[in-house]
């Protein structure tokens, strides 16, 4: 088989095994968007089973015309979403079967439950009530193994793809190294043959032919070379003639020994090249995990002793505002003093060219005038340096410098645009960092304004108390507030926003400052106060975005507590004969655009306690066992001291001696006892990280 042939098959094949993983890849890709939108249909049915439970509730509780319709339109709904299932195994079409019935049946037992719901047949609806609950139950439980089904379909039509693509890439690979074997040793014999018969016809044997082996290209030039050698034979030739004839086959053979030179050049470029973009490849890699500008310098720092022969690399940082450059990071012999800042007029003139040209130059110190080799050439024995500028944006961040203290090494062409490299993502990654560490610097400053309480109330002792699950998650959405109205009145509030961040910290400022501002509107009720912030929460986030609100107003002089509690964990009030439960008696805030939200009373009696806490406490873990609100109760009814310091502190200790120091949840508290209108008692800080 010709070479050109063969090269030519090659292309074919790799052509075909290209088309085929791309359509591979693309059917896989068709049949995993229809899963995911299969997958999301199921959940979307578990959650609205979930909503109808609630919603359910809500007309037992409150049998009007307009929640009935309510629950029949979200019923519809979710039908609807049910309906959207096209399942393909024999399972799926079970599981689909099985939800379709359960929605049917769960549209039977709540028009039971609407039968039963008026006054002759009261005592008919608890058990219309529980069947519509184990309904729920059910659909929610087939939408879960639905969308379990069509994940595991997902994953197995994933790894059919992978297989079928290794497979042709092996294959492929496999032929490719054999025909690159075969062609190769071949290529080279027949090489061998031509260069061997030439020198030997270069001398003047014009009787020797070389030995054709193969029907191929190499074949087609010995048959060329034996066809001129028995020319040349027949032809009576001048010495002179002669002569040039053999300069041109020498110079022939010096041109075939320069392109075989060539060729082996291009190849040590090649692995040089490859080389190269490993490193910045790794480099890139290692700069992307870090988001602490100090540490993201020094790692880079580490990074260009490693991939370079230089023996000092250092990382500065430019502000163009106050026209300094401060070292950030210095690693390797002599380094720089980090934290070190020079102005920009007092340092050399190749910093001052890295910074102002945004130009990669190597700097000879030894011929630069003294009144240009800037403050700290001497000190640092700068004596031969390459200076890469960091830009960002067309404006430069900073700047880095290999050096070697002392030593006139050389920089090559290949270290030169490896540093390039690092730099170009380098000032990439720092200006990252250095924004994520300001945002995350306003978000802290932030959620310390959310938790600040009055110094002290008239009539009231008081303790709080707030823990980051983690230093890398410090800004959560949990709150807490407790400020003075007229009258000798006290708003007491306690939260839990979704998320965490600038944004969850935003977003907390806005339901804390909407419920105070209402709760000073005269007259205003915690449910109106609620309702009215559900409006203004829903009006201004996203629809992901809710948040659990317990808000109170407790009357001082005689302990009246009005409270609404917005799917928040249940506040407990702790007295001398034992712990109440003010649990949720509201949706979530902001979930709803017109949400109903309850209210209850209580009363606080005179060296009584009102705990609140968000679910960080009830949700932290010990192997896998919630801490609960049962033993949050238990505790609360063994405790011995009243004082709302003691109890935070007692609580605080337990939580955390339970989950081992490792919350999964931000966790805030704050503890309020009556002790009369004629004491005051500072407020209590217990912890806060």
């Amino acid at each position: 088989m010709r070479i050109r042939t063969q090269f030519v098959l090659s292309l074919v094949l790799f052509g075909l095994t290209l088309v085929v993983i791309a359509v591979s890849v693309f059917v896989t890709s068709r049949e995993v968007v229809r899963l995911d939108q299969q997958e999301e249909s199921a959940v979307n049915v578990g959650r609205g089973a979930s909503e109808l439970g609630y919603l359910a509730g809500d007309y037992v509780l409150h049998p009007e015309e307009r929640r009935r319709v309510r629950w029949q339109t979200k019923w519809t709904s979710v039908s609807d979403e049910a309906s959207r299932f096209a399942p393909v195994s024999a399972e799926e079409r079970a599981i689909a079967r099985s939800l379709g019935s359960d929605l049917t049946r769960l549209k039977e037992v709540f028009a039971d439950v609407v039968r039963t719901s008026g006054e002759s047949s009261q005592a008919l609806v608890p058990v219309s009530w529980s069947r519509m609950a184990v309904q729920n139950e059910s659909v929610a439980f087939d939408s879960v193994r639905l969308s379990q089904a069509l994940r595991k379909r997902k994953a197995d039509i994933q790894q059919q793809n992978v297989l079928l693509i290794v497979t042709l890439v092996s294959l492929f690979g496999a032929y490719l190294v054999t025909n690159y074997v075969i062609v190769y040793r071949r290529a080279l014999k027949s090489l061998g043959d031509v260069q061997t018969s030439t020198e030997i016809i270069g001398r003047g044997d014009l009787d020797h032919r070389i030995p054709v082996r193969h029907n191929d290209e190499v074949g087609d030039l010995s048959r060329a070379f034996n066809k001129m050698t028995a020319d040349l034979k027949g032809v009576t030739a001048s010495k002179w003639e002669l002569q040039e004839e053999i300069a041109e086959r020498q110079a022939a053979e010096e041109a075939l020994q320069e392109s075989i030179v060539e060729i082996e050049d291009l190849s040590e470029a090649r692995e040089q090249e490859l080389s190269t973009t490993k490193k910045l490849l790794e480099a890139a890699d290692e700069i992307a995990r870090w988001t602490d500008v100090e540490e993201l310098a020094s790692r880079l720092a580490r990074i260009l002793l490693k991939l370079t022969s230089h023996s000092r690399a250092t990382v500065d940082s430019w502000d163009k505002e106050q026209g300094e450059i401060r070292v950030m990071a210095s690693e390797g012999e002599l380094p720089y003093v980090v934290g070190s800042l020079w102005p920009i007029d007092e340092v050399s003139a190749a910093a001052r060219h890295a910074i102002e040209e945004q130009d990669v130059s190597i700097w000879d110190f030894d011929r630069l005038p003294q009144d240009e080799r800037g403050i700290a050439a001497t000190e640092y024995r700068i004596r031969h340096a390459l200076y890469v500028p960091l830009v960002q944006r067309q404006d430069t961040v900073g700047m880095i410098v290999l050096d070697d203290p002392g030593d006139r090494r050389e920089f090559s062409e290949r270290e030169i645009e490896l540093v390039r490299g690092i730099a170009a993502q380098a000032g990439v990654a720092l200006e990252n960092a250095r924004l994520f560490e300001e945002q995350r610097r306003i978000a802290d400053r932030l959620q310390e304004a959310l938790l600040v309480l009055p110094d002290a109330l008239p009539g009231l002792e008081f303790a709080h108390a707030y823990h980051s699950a983690t230093v890398a998650a410090r800004v959560g959405g949990d709150f807490y507030d407790l400020f003075e109205l007229s009258d000798g009145l006290v708003g007491v509030a306690i939260g839990d926003v979704a998320g965490k961040g600038l944004e969850a910290a935003v977003l907390t400022s806005m339901v804390k400052n909407t419920i105070r501002a209402h709760a000073n509107e005269k007259g205003k009720t915690p449910r109106q106060i609620l309702q009215l912030t559900n409006d203004t929460v829903y009006k201004s986030t996203p629809t992901e975005s809710f948040v659990t609100v317990f808000f109170g107003i407790l009357d001082c002089s005689d302990g009246r507590l009005v409270y609404s509690n917005a799917g928040h964990t249940s506040a407990a009030l702790v007295r001398s004969d034992g712990t109440t439960k003010l649990p949720a008696n509201g949706p979530l805030l902001g979930a709803f655009p017109d949400a109903v939200f309850g209210e209850a009373e209580t009363r606080v009696g005179l060296d009584e306690l009102l705990l609140l806490y968000t679910d960080g406490l009830t949700e932290a873990r010990r192997d896998g066992e919630l801490y609960g609100e049962e033993r949050l109760f238990d505790f609360l009814g063994s405790t011995t001291d009243r004082g709302a310091r003691a109890l935070v502190s007692a609580l605080i200790a337990d939580v955390m001696s339970y989950s081992g120091n490792q919350l999964r949840d931000d966790l805030a508290m704050l503890s309020v006892k009556r002790i009369g209108l004629g004491a005051e008692t500072d407020a209590v800080v217990i912890a806060s990280s």
